[in-house]
C-alpha cells in the first residue's frame, strides 16, 4: 500500500513524518521543551548559545561531581594557577556555575547583552573579546593577590602565596561550610 499524503498516516505517524518544509514544527508541538530549544538556537548567535550551553554543562557537572570538586578544578586560585602552572585555569574560571540561580542569571545575561554584541559585533570578533577579556581579568586577580600591597611599614608586601597542601586544607574546610574563597 503507497501513502500519497499525510492525511492517510495515524495522527501519531503524521506528527512524526517531517516532509522538510516544516522545520519539525509538526513533531515538535507535542515537545514543548524540544520546540522551545529549537527558537533559542534559531535566535541566538552562535558563540552565544555556545557560552549558554557552556555554563548549563557546567551547572550539571557541578550536580554530579560536585560543586567543590568543580570549583577545585576550574577555579583561579593563585596558589594552583602560578606555583602548579595550572594555566588553563585563567580561562576555565568564568565557566564556573554552581547553583541554579547563577546559572538563570548568567544565562539571562549572556542571551541578552552577549546575544546583542555578538550579532554587533561578529562571532569571530565576539569569541576574541570574551577570550582577551577573560584572561585580562583574571591575570589582573592573579597580580593584585601576588603583588605587595601597602602596608604598616618599610619592607611590607604581600604575604607568599600558600602552598599546595594549605590551599587544599583551606579548599576543603571552606568547602565543608559551603563558602569557597
Amino acid at each position: 500500500m503507497a501513502l500519497h499524503s499525510l492525511s492517510e498516516l495515524p495522527t501519531s505517524a503524521a506528527a512524526a513524518v517531517d516532509d522538510g518544509n516544516s522545520g519539525g514544527q509538526t513533531a515538535d508541538a507535542n515537545r514543548p521543551v524540544l520546540s522551545a530549544y529549537k527558537s533559542f538556537c534559531r535566535s541566538t548567535p552562535t558563540v552565544t548559545r555556545w557560552l549558554v550551553q557552556l555554563l548549563a554543562a557546567s551547572y550539571l557537572l557541578s550536580l554530579l561531581v560536585g560543586a567543590p570538586s568543580l570549583s577545585a578544578a576550574l577555579a583561579n586560585v593563585p596558589a594552583r594557577t602560578l606555583n602548579g602552572m595550572q594555566l588553563h585555569r585563567v580561562f576555565t574560571s568564568v565557566l564556573i556555575c554552581p547553583s541554579l540561580l547563577g546559572l538563570i542569571f548568567a544565562g539571562a545575561w549572556v542571551s541578552d547583552v552577549g546575544g546583542r554584541m555578538e550579532q554587533r559585533m561578529g562571532s569571530a570578533t565576539y569569541l576574541g573579546t570574551l577570550i582577551a577579556l577573560t584572561a585580562a581579568g583574571n591575570v589582573l586577580y592573579l597580580a593584585l593577590n601576588v603583588l605587595p600591597g601597602p602596608g604598616p611599614g618599610p619592607g611590607a608586601g604581600a604575604a607568599p602565596l600558600p602552598t599546595e597542601a594549605e590551599t587544599v586544607d583551606a579548599g576543603a574546610d571552606a568547602g565543608a561550610a559551603g563558602v569557597w574563597p
